[in-house]
């Protein structure tokens, strides 16, 4: 398979944002005993990167121009395929927890802290994501979760999730959440499935799941 081998898996990590080949290294190898350990050749890295390729977890970069490509994972694939393996493994167990979410929320974001009503994603790709629910104006009613890139809350990376799969929507000083109806795996609050286009009160630590993403919502 693809992931066979654990330099791949190195070279995954490494590949998260766009490098050159010559800028990809790892490192070290395992070698014979009394022996130094080295990294890889690039003619070995360009092998791997070539399997990772075939397998469409690894793409080129397409801003880098033709003559200096560069390497870049391809998320959406790659995170199916972890949650797929996850959801293969004989001890699974649930696969976010309360525990879970609070270790992540506590962990910081990845992005600057937005302030009042706000999701936070606590599983997938981009964890520490905040998204704001705020209105200055007063005239936002309802923000949307889903795959699309016209989506407020966008889980581009997310296959599992529908284009608009969830709403969250603003009744007076009360937030509320609610499956479009056009989700076609659903929306669940606090791990428990919501009935389609049924709106249900959202309090600071409940937990929304889109796909297999997790959004916290908080506000303070």
């Amino acid at each position: 398979g693809a992931l066979a081998y654990a330099i791949r898996l190195e070279i995954l990590d490494k590949v998260r944002l766009p490098h050159a080949l010559s800028e990809i290294r790892v490192a070290p190898l395992r070698r014979t005993s009394g022996s130094k350990a080295g990294t890889a050749s690039r003619q070995a890295v360009k092998h791997h990167l070539d399997r990772l390729i075939e397998a469409d977890l690894v793409r080129l970069d397409p801003d880098a121009g033709e003559d200096r490509p560069r390497y870049v994972v391809h998320p959406q694939r790659l995170y199916a395929l972890t949650e797929e393996l996850r959801s293969l493994s004989v001890n699974r167990v649930r696969y976010r927890t309360r525990k879970d979410v609070t270790e992540t929320l506590r962990s910081g974001a990845r992005t600057p802290r937005v302030e009042g009503p706000r999701l936070v994603l606590v599983h997938g790709v981009y964890e520490g994501q905040m998204y704001s629910l705020a209105d200055e104006g007063g005239t936002k009613e309802r923000w949307t979760i889903g795959r699309s890139e016209e989506a407020d809350v966008r889980l581009t990376y997310d296959p599992f999730a529908s284009m608009m799969n969830t709403y969250v929507l603003r009744h007076g000083d009360e937030h509320l959440v609610m499956d479009s109806g056009l989700s076609k795996n659903g929306t669940q609050l606090d791990w428990e499935p919501l009935q389609p286009n049924e709106a249900y009160p959202l309090r600071p630590g409940h937990v929304i799941g889109v796909g297999r993403s997790l959004l916290c919502f908080a506000d303070d």
